[in-house]
Formats: structure tokens, C-alpha cells, sequence
């Protein structure tokens, strides 16, 4: 046996090839048989910060590396374009994507293609465009932001250490648990009461992080550990039945209200059960699996990503008190008038601010990397071949920090340049989302942009008037993306203190 296994070890340490198979005309790490990458990656707790060091490496040009498929890493603007826009149907979430995802969001409205996503965005475009939604969440967004703004003058007034970014996520999840099920669990209170998540948000956000693992370890590798249960994969299968008896919980005391009261409602979810209904869809979208995607999809997409743009918008704010020094003085000028209401017309009117937000998702996109697969052959703008089922990662943070596409100054944080427009980003409004994909970009860009900026303004707005101002406990540099976690949402490694 130790003989077999030596020859194994020697057999793959001697077959080690300088970049991707197939793809060796474009620079990148080593690869080993049977492991691809993984081996040069090292420390999979600091993937987010070696995948943006690997673009500076390469100064922004394409680069490859072997995980389970072939996989061309994009930062150009004009590739961008090209696989989100010009060639939409090329270039599809695929198998792989949905196979290591399943596990947790079945088959949600993130990781699925074709007639299923199109079912999927037909009914999320009809209920985010409600007026009653409107109204509903300016309701819930200033109440949690208030609650959240006596929580923190309490902490500054012992001034006591607490995790910023758990208290964000609290109130984002609470929020969006109002808008979707009209029900906010308290989770807010909770979190400070106990000075730690709760169970389900634990259970939740380790889930994303295990899943997300799974496009940098060999598929045979994280397969036997899931098939074993062991490490993180072991963890999962625990975690996932937490989340399900509260996803459950949630549909089944939808399903017990009557037609007339589920009308009377505002939430997203009853609204996609009379949706369903209205279109006579019930055998497609009101079955149990169904409904739990929807509401896990939900969840995954209303909480973690404003959670993570407050998160490093206050973090930005610790390092540039002129920043935020001038977005008070905005805030103090807008709500002035002591008839003035935090409408949207109010947070829309704040420029700086909105300035800030997007130079914060610029810098710290709350979704740093995203992947699609090719179908068919195709050539990308840099004149670089697919085949077909190979991988294209686009690294928004590449893209958003790439010099090419934002100037010499593209790693400084500037909220002026979105004023001035100033950069190469700003010469085509039609192409500005293939320079900033924050939001993604093509027929699968966010519908919930709005909603977004809304809740984080609102946020923002509240903390500031009531002059909340937080300092980071420990050593931090902004320049710094070991701080942050493997996970397709970027958060801080233990918190933000």
C-alpha cells in the first residue's frame, strides 16, 4: 500500500505541467494531475485574495487554471460584454454550477438555465415591480434601521467591542424576512441579546461557504467527503437539515392561508403564490421543493449581499472621515426640514452618498466572482477559444479594480469619479454594467437593484443622523483581501469588530 501510494505521489509530482491543459498559451498556477490547481491555491480560507492577486499577477489579462473543467479567468471589459451580453445564450450556469449548488438551492432561480430560470424571472420581475412592495419596504427598512441605530448608541455608551458585520446581517435578514414572509423573526434583537448569530443564520452561512468550496477542490475530492460525511461536507448535512425545518416551517404556514387574505398581503412570497395561481402554474411553482427554493434563492439574495455592502461601506468610512464627514452634512441638508420624509425620493436626492455605495460595490463587490460555461465553441473579444462545457470565471473585483477599465487611480476609493465620470468606464453608458458587474450584467442583471440601494441608504441615513460613527478594532488595511472568507458572498473571516 505505501508503495502504491508513493508511486501515486511520484506519478503526480513528476506529471506537474506549467498552466492549464489545453490552455498553456495563457499563464497560470501549475497543474497536477487528478487535482488541477488546487495544490497552488493553498490556503482555500484566503481563495477571494489569491484569485485577485493572480489578476494583478497577470496585470488584468486573461489566465487560466484547471478545477474540474478548463476555466479562463476574465478581467476586460470587452470579454465581459461578450459572454454576458453579446453571446447570452452561450454562456449558461451549466451542470457543474448547479451540481454543487443543488445541495442547498435545488432548483432556484441562481442556478438553473433555460425555460426553468426564464419561469423563475417572469414571476421575480412581476413582484418586484409592485407598488404595494414599494411602500411595504420603505415600512421595514427604517423601522429595523431604527432599531439597529438605539442598539449601537447603547454599545457606543459602554463602550463595548461587538462584530459589525453580524449586526448588519441581522438587519438585513430581518428586513428581508418582513418583505418576503412578513415575518422578521427578530433575529436584530437577537443577535445583540447574544452577542452571536443565530442557529439558522450560522447553519446558513457556513452552508454557502461549504458549497462555494466546491469549485476549488477536485469534484472526486469533495464528492468522497460529502459521500463519508466528513470535514466541512460532514457539517453540511447537519446544517442543511436546520435550514430545512425552518424553510419548511415558512411554506407550509403559507400554504394554510386562504386565497382572500394571501390578496390582502404584501410579502413576496404570498405574492408568488397568487401569482402562481393567477397563471395557473400551482403543479409547477407551488409544490413543496418549489417553494423552498424559492424562499432559500430569496434569502441568499436579500440579505447577504446589502449585509456585505453596509458592512464595507462603514468599514471605508473608519478610514475616510472626510468621506463621511460629507455624507452627514448631506443627510443633515436633506432632513433639514423637519416635515421631510425618508421616502425615496429623499434617498435618491443623496448624490454623494449614492456615489459612496457605488464606489464601495466598485472596490468590494458583494459578489467578487462569477462563472459561466460555454455551450457551443466560441472565441471571447481577446481573441481567446472556448470549447464547448469549458468554464469563463468573470473576477468582478478584477474587472471593477482593472486600470484599463477604471484609469491609473483604479485601486484608490473616490466617490468623485462617479460624479465627473471619469475613466474609460464612463465613455458608453450602454457598456458601463460589462465595466461594473456588480450588479451582473445582460438579461440576468439584478432586479432587485433598487430595492438594494434603498435598504442601504435607509440604513445609512438613520445611523449617520443620529451621528453613528464605528472604529475597527483591530489592525485593518482596506488593501487587505486575506480578511475575507471563502464564499460566493464577501464577508469578513470572524466578523468585523
Amino acid at each position: 500500500f505505501i508503495g502504491a501510494l508513493f508511486t501515486l505521489f511520484a506519478y503526480i509530482w513528476f506529471n506537474k505541467t506549467d498552466g492549464c491543459p489545453g490552455k498553456t498559451h495563457l499563464p497560470g498556477p501549475p497543474h497536477y494531475p487528478f487535482f488541477g490547481a488546487f495544490f497552488a491555491i493553498g490556503d482555500l480560507n484566503t481563495m477571494t485574495d489569491w484569485v485577485l492577486d493572480r489578476c494583478r499577477m497577470y496585470k488584468f489579462k486573461p489566465w487560466a487554471a484547471m478545477t474540474s473543467n478548463a476555466n479562463i479567468i476574465i478581467c476586460d471589459a470587452d470579454d465581459v460584454k461578450h459572454i454576458l451580453i453579446d453571446k447570452f445564450g452561450n454562456y449558461v450556469k451549466g451542470p457543474k454550477f448547479h451540481e454543487r449548488f443543488a445541495d442547498l438551492l435545488g432548483n432556484g432561480i441562481f442556478v438553473v438555465d433555460g425555460d426553468l430560470w426564464k419561469q423563475h424571472r417572469k414571476a421575480a420581475s412581476h413582484l418586484f415591480a409592485t407598488k404595494k412592495l414599494r411602500q411595504f419596504q420603505e415600512i421595514a427598512f427604517q423601522r429595523d434601521a431604527l432599531l439597529l441605530s438605539k442598539i449601537l448608541t447603547k454599545k457606543a455608551e459602554s463602550n463595548a467591542e461587538f462584530d459589525l458585520q453580524a449586526l448588519f446581517s441581522a438587519l438585513t435578514f430581518d428586513s428581508f424576512c418582513t418583505l418576503a414572509f412578513d415575518n422578521s423573526f427578530d433575529v436584530l434583537r437577537e443577535t445583540d441579546a447574544t452577542n452571536r448569530r443565530p442557529d439558522f443564520l450560522r447553519a446558513f452561512d457556513d452552508s454557502v461557504s461549504t458549497l462555494n468550496r466546491r469549485f476549488s477542490t477536485p469534484d472526486w475530492l469533495w464528492k468522497l467527503k460529502r459521500a463519508l460525511r466528513v470535514g466541512r461536507e460532514g457539517v453540511f448535512v447537519a446544517d442543511r437539515k436546520l435550514i430545512m425545518s425552518f424553510v419548511n416551517k415558512i411554506t407550509r404556514e403559507r400554504r394554510q392561508i386562504s386565497d382572500e387574505e394571501l390578496n390582502e398581503r404584501r410579502d413576496l412570497l404570498s405574492a408568488y403564490v397568487v401569482y402562481a395561481k393567477k397563471n395557473n402554474l400551482e403543479q409547477e411553482m407551488l409544490t413543496d421543493a418549489y417553494l423552498a427554493d424559492v424562499v432559500l434563492n430569496f434569502i441568499l439574495a436579500g440579505r447577504d449581499t446589502t449585509a456585505s455592502l453596509l458592512t464595507s461601506l462603514f468599514r471605508v468610512l473608519h478610514h475616510h472621515h472626510a468621506i463621511r464627514d460629507q455624507i452627514e452634512a448631506e443627510i443633515d441638508a436633506l432632513t433639514a426640514d423637519s416635515s421631510a420624509t425618508l421616502d425615496l425620493n429623499t434617498l435618491n436626492a443623496a448624490e454623494f452618498l449614492h456615489a459612496t455605495l457605488l464606489e464601495t460595490l466598485r472596490l468590494f463587490p458583494p459578489v467578487p466572482v462569477d462563472v459561466k460555461m460555454a455551450c457551443e465553441k466560441d472565441t471571447l473579444a481577446s481573441n481567446n477559444e472556448l470549447l464547448p462545457n469549458e468554464d469563463v470565471t468573470y473576477h468582478i473585483a478584477g474587472i471593477q479594480r482593472n486600470p484599463r477599465n477604471w484609469g491609473d487611480d483604479a485601486d484608490q476609493f473616490d466617490p468623485n469619479r462617479w460624479i465627473e465620470k471619469r475613466g474609460p468606464a464612463f465613455a458608453n453608458d450602454a457598456t458601463m454594467n460589462a465595466y461594473f458587474p456588480a450588479f451582473n450584467a445582460g438579461p440576468r442583471i439584478c432586479l432587485g437593484k433598487t430595492m438594494a440601494f434603498a435598504e442601504a441608504k435607509t440604513a445609512v441615513f438613520v445611523l449617520m443622523k443620529h451621528r453613528i460613527r464605528v472604529a475597527v478594532a483591530r489592525d485593518d488595511h482596506l488593501d487587505d483581501f486575506k480578511v475575507f472568507m471563502n464564499g460566493p458572498v464577501l464577508q469578513f473571516r470572524g466578523g468585523l469588530p
